[in-house]
């Protein structure tokens, strides 16, 4: 039951971001791989470590399996420097396509 709400929470995240890149009719498209091919790359910031930051990276695995068109990068970041690096990111504008938060930190973002 677990694996399956992960699943969706990631599915519907990653649905979310490609409609939100595709509207955002900016020149730096998140969508462009830079092949040609028409195939979406994503970045996924993550913080999960140990069992987490393994059943998210299958969950991911799974998607980019199952969606030949989307390519979902995941990168972990330390736990301790993680929010100091996603606000920074946001902030300047270069931040990842996906990324977890927790809802305290929203705000920030």
């Amino acid at each position: 039951m677990k694996k399956k709400i992960g699943r969706l929470a990631l599915t519907l995240l990653l649905s979310f971001s490609t409609v939100l890149s595709a509207c955002s009719g900016g020149s730096n498209d998140a969508g462009d791989s830079g092949s040609g091919d028409g195939k979406v790359t994503l970045s996924f910031w993550t913080l999960f470590d140990g069992g987490d930051g393994a059943n998210m990276q299958t969950l991911v695995d799974e998607f980019n399996k199952t969606h030949p068109d989307i390519e979902v990068k995941n990168t972990k970041l330390a736990w301790g420097e993680y929010y100091t690096k996603l606000v920074t990111a946001v902030g300047n504008g270069n931040g990842p396509d996906i990324g977890i938060s927790h809802s305290s930190r929203l705000p920030d973002l």
